[in-house]
C-alpha cells in the first residue's frame, strides 16, 4: 500500500510502500513515553521504500534492550514521523500522521512488560 504524510507544520513529507501485514503497536515504555499513549503503531518497511522530503532532526536512544535507535522528528513543531536502525535499513514509520492511517490495521502487536526487582529489571516481550 502506498501512504504519505506529513508533519504537522508540512516541512517534512514522507511517501512509503508498506505492507499491511507490517502494522504493529508497541506497548514498550519508550513508546508510551514518545506517544503520550499506552502503545505507539508503525508501519514497517525497508529503507528503499521510503521517500523524504525536508530536513528533520534526530537523536540516537538507547532502549532497555540496549538496542540503538534513532528518533526522528520535525525540529520546528516536534512532530515524530519515524524510528529506524543506525544503519538506517528499516524504518518504523508513525502511523498517526500518514494520511491512509485509518486504513492501516494492527496486525502484531509487541507487549513488553517490565519488572522492577531492586536494582534489575526483567523484560518480558510478547509478539
Amino acid at each position: 500500500m502506498k501512504v504519505n504524510g506529513q508533519c504537522h507544520c508540512g516541512k517534512i513529507k514522507l511517501k512509503a510502500e508498506v505492507s499491511e501485514d507490517m502494522m504493529m503497536a508497541c506497548h514498550c515504555r519508550d513508546c508510551q513515553v514518545f506517544s503520550g499513549a499506552p502503545f505507539r503503531s508503525v508501519a514497517v518497511t525497508a529503507a528503499e521504500n521510503v521517500q523524504i522530503e525536508g530536513e528533520a532532526k534526530e537523536y540516537v536512544k538507547v532502549g532497555d534492550s540496549g538496542n540503538e535507535s534513532i528518533q526522528v522528528f520535525c525540529g520546528d513543531c516536534g512532530s515524530q514521523m519515524y524510528a529506524t536502525d543506525v544503519e538506517k535499513t528499516m524504518f518504523k514509520i508513525r502511523a498517526g500522521f500518514l494520511e491512509q492511517h485509518i486504513k492501516l490495521f494492527l496486525k502484531n502487536t509487541f507487549l513488553v512488560v517490565q519488572l522492577r526487582l531492586g536494582c534489575q529489571t526483567l523484560i518480558i516481550t510478547c509478539g
